[in-house]
């Protein structure tokens, strides 16, 4: 009895590894400057925010790979009006528990636990969505890097940090003040050659006198007593 409950937990984890996918894990373009549209509650998209996503980047090869249970999900943003073959943002996960709700997929699935191959794609406040599930491995780093560099898209400006505001902050007053040292170096210099070089004033003439031309006049001790 004992072998067989053994055996059966062996099938139930064979299966779960079987059923187990990986997923890249990975942003491109400006996607995480599009939270608000991803996130937008008055409309009723409600999906998760990966903190991870932001140290990658998918054009770039910097990509991670997660276990997945579901469909691996890749979300591309395409502006309206926008140059041919321009892409705004994109992002690669894994679909479990990351959509919650949307007006841009059928309402009648639930896309929490979603493990179909499809695609679905929808306008919304001046872009094209576009939602692309699959039950396949998406774990080619070369692969989903290669396809990226197909497309035009706009580098995304990171977010401040307490280190970048203070580098920036000090560049400027490290730079004032080796720039002061070296005038006030070089004023000194100045001050130093015009004092050696300076010449004996002769109250007649009130002309400079030559440095050869200087004679001590005798000294008359009569006078002096």
């Amino acid at each position: 009895m004992v072998w067989v409950k053994l055996f059966v937990l062996i099938l139930i984890a064979f299966h779960v590894v079987l059923s187990e996918r990986r997923c890249a894990q990975c942003v491109a373009g400006k996607y995480l400057s599009q939270r608000s549209l991803m996130q937008d509650s008055e409309v009723g998209q409600s999906m998760g925010w990966v903190e991870e996503w932001k140290v990658t980047d998918c054009a770039r090869g910097v990509i991670r790979f997660i276990p997945c249970q579901s469909a691996c999900i890749n979300v591309r943003l395409f502006k309206i009006g926008a140059a041919e073959n321009t892409l705004e943002g994109a992002m690669h996960d894994c679909a479990d528990d990351m959509i919650h709700s949307s007006p841009d997929l059928p309402q009648d699935i639930d896309f929490k636990e979603f493990s179909e191959n499809a695609e679905f794609s929808n306008r919304r406040r001046n872009f094209n969505i576009t939602y692309s599930f699959t039950m396949a491995n998406v774990d080619n780093k070369e692969m989903i890097q290669n396809e990226y560099s197909s497309f035009i898209m706009p580098s995304y400006k990171s977010e401040y940090t307490w280190n970048s505001i203070i580098i920036q902050l000090a560049f400027p007053v490290v730079v004032v003040a080796l720039f002061g040292t070296l005038c006030c170096c070089a004023i000194y210099k100045e001050c130093g050659m015009c004092r050696k070089s300076r010449k004996p004033y002769d109250p007649d003439t009130s002309d400079d006198l030559q440095g050869e031309d200087v004679e001590m006049a005798p000294v008359n001790r009569s006078e002096l007593e």
